[in-house]
């Protein structure tokens, strides 16, 4: 195989992939609106007042399932993700918050899509380069034009001249 196939190859499946983590991204992110958006935000960034251990997102108790009741149909109305959570934090306490006011975690979302890509990209470079250093540290291919005979009289003929000299 030559090495422009290779190449080819190769851009095509990591062309793939990348289509491929897209789709998944996409689809894991689809199929929910933007009330249910706001709502599953505020759950994830606000902890339950019957404890603080946990977000209301996973806590299971009485309080936390009327304060998710509550979001979803605040967040149904129009409400903003931040205006819902500046009025948890007005009835419980700046305690309520399990991440502070400006930590935003949308970035993350991209991140976990581009860092397998850069990672993809890095390996197949090294891979590249090791598979290009080994091509060039190859030895050279013996002459096949030699008889294996030639090669035994010149070791032969060496071996006698060095015994001589030690003599």
């Amino acid at each position: 195989m030559e090495r422009r196939d290779l190449w080819r190859r190769t851009r095509r499946l990591a062309l793939a992939l990348a289509l491929a983590m897209a789709a998944v991204a996409s689809g894991c992110a689809g199929g929910r609106g933007a009330a249910q958006d706001r709502a599953a935000e505020v759950e994830r960034r606000v902890l339950s007042p019957c404890c603080y251990m946990e977000p209301l997102l996973t806590h299971a108790s009485p309080l936390a399932s009327e304060l998710r009741t509550e979001i979803a149909s605040r967040a149904a109305a129009g409400e903003s993700a931040e205006a819902i959570e500046d009025s948890l934090v007005v009835r419980y306490g700046e305690r309520v918050r399990a991440l502070p006011r400006g930590l935003v975690l949308e970035p993350f979302g991209l991140l976990a899509l581009v860092l397998p890509l850069l990672g993809a990209l890095l390996g197949l470079v090294l891979w590249r380069r090791r598979s290009a250093a080994r091509a060039h540290a190859r030895p050279a291919a013996p002459d096949r034009g030699a008889s294996p005979q030639a090669d035994d009289d010149a070791l032969a003929e060496r071996l006698d001249d060095e015994l001589a000299a030690l003599d």
